[in-house]
């Protein structure tokens, strides 16, 4: 059983990171790689970024409170 907050926390400071941990590779490779893009995106970076993020501290806990049940 993995508490919750420990891929949420890691999906904090990297994104994708979370996903892993969850053992979910291509979602931790989509929300890296959308992050990552979205540094090139002048105007719209900054959005896509941040929900990018949320996402993905969203996507880890929500993954790993349904794989402990």
């Amino acid at each position: 059983m993995r508490e919750p907050l420990i891929p949420a926390a890691l999906s904090l400071f990297l994104p994708g990171a979370g996903q892993l941990l969850n053992g979910d590779y291509a979602k931790a490779a989509v929300v890296f790689g959308i992050t990552a893009a979205s540094y090139f995106i002048p105007v719209l970076g900054p959005p896509i970024r941040l929900a990018a993020w949320a996402y993905g501290v969203w996507d880890a806990y929500r993954t790993a409170s349904k794989n402990s049940k």
